[in-house]
Formats: C-alpha cells, structure tokens, sequence
C-alpha cells in the first residue's frame, strides 16, 4: 500500500471519494506540481479557474475525516 504521496494517499482514500472524484482530486495533485516547473500564465490562470472544484472536494475530505474522528 502506497501512502507515502499525495497519490497514493489519494488512491487509498476509495470510501471518501467516489470515481469521478478520485480522478478530480488526482488532477489536483497534478495541477499542484505544473506551475512551480513551467512558469505558464495561461496554464496558470487555468488551474485558477479550477480551485472552486479542488476547494469542494478537500472541504468534503475533511469533512469524511473530522465524521471520523467523532467516533
């Protein structure tokens, strides 16, 4: 079991996350690492447009966790 990145945590995570959002929360990570080597404008504006999703996702994350944590 690969948790030691953020993929693989990601990966490991199948009860909070369902198909689609798997996939959205890898492109996150993705979409972490581009800017910091390619210095883009315009990739970096597109990424921009893409944190309300990112912002979604990581709020029901924590959200799965802090459930968790009420046990």
């Amino acid at each position: 079991m690969d948790i030691e990145s953020p993929k693989g945590v990601i990966r490991n995570c199948r009860e909070v996350f369902n198909d689609e959002e798997a996939v959205n929360a890898l492109k996150m990570v993705d979409d972490r690492n581009l800017p910091v080597h390619t210095y883009n404008d315009e990739l970096s504006f597109e990424i921009f447009q893409r944190l309300p999703k990112y912002y979604g996702l990581v709020e029901k994350w924590i959200d799965k966790i802090t459930e968790g944590m009420k046990l």
